[in-house]
This record gives structure tokens, C-alpha cells and sequence, in this order.
């Protein structure tokens, strides 16, 4: 693999992180503004606060599991003797990532929608948001990995 694909491979990659990133911030911004606008009548969601915390622990795990998974899936692109297979992993694990914090910042964007707990779900799914976007996958994370 030369560095003309791994620039090729490195883009298709941030496109698609960005589309993860995008898709799950504009889902936010449209809950936020249907419900500071009040154009959901969801009532208060007292019979639903089970989900509020639920979505909260799980955007919360998500976290510290997806780099746990990031990095066995790196470690093994780490050691790979071919190039094309380090390149492989690295996007893999990249994209699992993102994937296991979009599901967290989606569930708690949903709560927040049938509940409305801004603070709770609200921060969570920030918080989860502001990790994928500071890991926003370079050419420089790939080639940290070489052994």
C-alpha cells in the first residue's frame, strides 16, 4: 500500500466519521429545538425516567468500553506485518468506535426527547459527541502505529 491509498483510505475513513458525527449532531439539534419550541407534547415522561437513566449509564459505559475495543482491534493492526492489513484494522477499530459512542449519544438523545432531561442525557450525549470529534481519525493516528 503505498501513500497515495493510505491518504485514499484515510479520507474515505474521515468521511465516514464525519457522517457519524453529523448525523447524530443533527438529530440533537432537531430534539432540541422540537422540544425548547414545544412542539412535542410527550407530557412531563415521570412514567419513563427508568430510560433517562438507562440511556445515561449507557452512554457513560460506552465510553471507556469503545476505547477498550479500540484498542485491542489497534494493537493487533499495531503487530500486522502488511501494511494493507494495518490500514484495514486501523479503520475498523475506528469506525467500531465511533459506532459504540453514536449508539450512547443516540439512546440519550432519544431520552432526552421522551423525557427531557437536558442536564442528564443532554450532557451525556456532549459528552460522548466531544470524544468522537477530539478523535476525529488523521493520517498521523495511523502512522503512530507502526511498531
Amino acid at each position: 500500500m503505498n501513500q497515495s491509498d493510505h491518504a485514499d483510505a484515510i479520507r474515505g475513513l474521515q468521511i465516514v466519521y464525519a457522517a457519524i458525527l453529523l448525523g447524530a449532531l443533527m438529530f440533537g439539534v432537531i430534539v432540541l429545538v422540537l422540544r425548547l419550541e414545544g412542539l412535542l407534547d410527550l407530557g412531563d415522561g415521570a412514567d419513563l425516567e427508568i430510560v433517562t437513566w438507562m440511556a445515561a449509564g449507557v452512554g457513560v459505559i460506552m465510553i471507556p468500553v469503545g476505547f477498550v475495543v479500540r484498542s485491542v482491534m489497534r494493537g493487533k493492526a499495531a503487530s500486522a506485518e502488511d501494511e494493507g492489513m494495518r490500514m484495514e484494522l486501523f479503520r475498523g477499530s475506528t469506525i467500531v468506535f465511533a459506532a459504540m459512542l453514536e449508539g450512547g449519544i443516540l439512546f440519550n438523545i432519544v431520552a432526552l426527547l421522551l423525557v427531557g432531561n437536558f442536564a442528564l442525557n443532554g450532557g451525556v450525549a456532549l459528552l460522548g459527541w466531544a470524544v468522537a470529534a477530539a478523535l476525529f481519525p488523521t493520517r498521523e493516528q495511523f502512522e503512530s502505529m507502526r511498531i
